[in-house]
């Protein structure tokens, strides 16, 4: 792209105008036409440029001779001026514990920051903590761990590192603590005579940073509760699941992984060919730059619903002043000794037919779990098969998940999920449902998982057509124009009107899917 040009405002907040997008989409068309015409590093500016428009309802095709169709610029001008534009919402520390609230607000005005940044990570800190130790039997034949899965957006200097460690500071002493342990466990085998030696001991572990699926399942083997993956940056991960052949195998262990399903995992080494984890739980903590988020995320990861499972927060950055805030002893202690209670859960013996220890709804907290999921079911009836359909779906057990969190932190001897818990799970999974309908509008995502048929079809006019419209638009030969015509009748996009006449279902039922999740 030329150098001179000005840079880019990708952002898609409501302070856009008019104005800016007709000149945010003249440059981006003429940032095709230039790249259209290189060589050298073709493939990759013309995928980002792509990404660009489509944030804006165009794809490369809409483009020709560096133009776009004046009626669908003006089309777009209107939509983006009635558009619904969901806007940053304060995360609710109120429904957090007590040391939880305390410790995040604290750090958070030490560091300023948002205090998203260390309330959520603490939340996959706890979930962690409790492991295989507890999970919460919504149904008789529904059951769901603690596991969760998160990403801190942010940009470069934003602070997302320090943030992070200081949610995860409990995990690193008892990492410490273990080491320790391991190590005079070990000097003491050494002193003794080889045949009065026992098996060599083994280091206990709770922290994980090699992401791969062997290296996971692995240590998983030896460490039924479960374990917390730990990555600064979380590009590598993502970019593992795009990997030639393999990268699809990966994502669905780890989709097992979250899901605590039973999975196998084939290796190479002779002295175990094969490691089986009846009941993985693998909790995620890391973050990620929005640019790096963009390149990193394709339809892969949305039509698999891999982004659904994942929590997701890119709170704003604030502006950062000297100040003298700092965060008391007693603050840490009760955090840490909080994820340390949750560590100390006895672990039950998961091939029991039933497990004691698991914890249900009772009547209270059926009935306000009850609405919560009658609200996500009535919700997606709203929207059309996609990512932002898929991220309701998947809401619906993440605030099963959060209840039986706050229900161990506030007891850990809890036999049933309470009111309360339910209240603020439930609380805490629409934050996030709404957090990541934003991050998906902003970045431009509702697309992504969305199928090259259905994008198509998106261009057929309103009103009745005949095949030799799909033929205009799919540019291809009548014969294909017809198989494409009973494609999509299929999927329910097109409807007969007549003989040789049809009406897209598109064009006339589409609406903005981002108004149902403003207040």
């Amino acid at each position: 792209m030329s150098n001179d040009r000005p840079e880019l405002n990708t952002a898609t907040d409501s302070e856009s105008t008019t104005g800016n997008l007709e000149e945010t989409i003249r440059h981006l068309e003429e940032d095709l036409e230039e790249e259209r015409e290189k060589r050298w590093s073709y493939q990759y500016k013309l995928k980002q440029i792509e990404k660009e428009l489509q944030k804006h309802g165009l794809s490369a095709d809409d483009v020709v001779d560096g133009k776009t169709d004046p009626s669908k610029l003006q089309k777009l001008q209107v939509e983006s001026c009635n558009r619904t534009r969901l806007e940053w919402r304060d995360f609710p520390l109120g429904v957090l514990p007590d040391a939880v609230q305390k410790h995040s607000k604290a750090q958070a005005e030490a560091m300023c920051v948002d205090p998203s940044m260390i309330a959520v990570p603490s939340l996959v800190v706890l979930s962690a903590a409790i492991g295989n130790s507890r999970h919460i039997r919504v149904k008789s034949n529904w059951t769901e761990p603690a596991t969760l899965w998160e990403m801190i957006i942010q940009a470069s200097g934003a602070l997302k590192s320090p943030a992070q460690e200081k949610a995860l500071a409990p995990v690193f002493r008892k990492e410490k603590a273990l080491k320790k342990k391991w190590e005079r466990e070990l000097a003491r085998w050494e002193e003794k005579d080889s045949d009065e030696r026992s098996q060599r001991p083994t280091r206990e572990r709770r922290l994980v940073n090699d992401a791969t699926v062997e290296s996971v399942a692995l240590l998983h083997s030896d460490h039924p509760r479960g374990l917390l993956l730990y990555r600064d940056e979380l590009a590598g991960w993502l970019g593992s699941f795009n990997q030639y052949n393999k990268g699809d195998s990966d994502l669905q262990k780890w989709m097992e992984f979250y899901g605590s399903r039973p999975v196998q995992v084939d290796r190479k080494s002779s002295d175990r060919p094969a490691i089986f984890i009846e009941h993985p739980s693998v909790s995620v903590i890391g973050t990620i730059q929005p640019e790096v988020l963009e390149d990193r995320l394709d339809a892969l990861h949305f039509q698999s619903g891999f982004v659904a499972r994942t929590l997701l927060c890119e709170p704003p950055e604030r502006p950062r002043r000297f100040n003298d805030h700092s965060v008391t002893k007693e603050a840490k202690e009760e955090y840490h000794n909080l994820v340390g209670r949750l560590y100390s859960l006895v672990m039950p013996d998961r091939d029991e037919m039933t497990i004691d220890k698991d914890l249900s709804l009772n009547g209270e907290a059926r009935e306000v779990y009850s609405e919560f999921f009658d609200e996500c079911e009535r919700l997606k009836e709203k929207l059309r098969s996609g990512p932002l359909r898929a991220l309701v779906s998947k809401n619906q057990a993440i605030g099963a998940r959060l209840s039986l969190i706050l229900q161990l932190c506030e007891d850990p001897d809890s036999s049933e999920i309470g009111r309360d818990a339910a209240i603020g799970g439930t609380t805490l999974a629409r934050w996030f449902r709404h957090e990541a309908a934003r991050i998906y509008q902003r970045h431009g995502f509702n697309e992504r998982g969305v199928s090259q048929e259905r994008r198509r079809a998106k261009k057929l006019p309103s009103g009745t057509f005949g095949v030799e419209t799909i033929q205009e638009v799919w540019d291809c030969a009548q014969r294909t124009a017809y198989n494409v015509r009973d494609r999509l009748m299929e999927e329910g996009l097109l409807e007969k009107e007549g003989h040789g006449k049809y009406r897209s279902l598109i064009a006339e039922g589409e609406t903005d899917p981002f108004e149902h999740f403003a207040p």
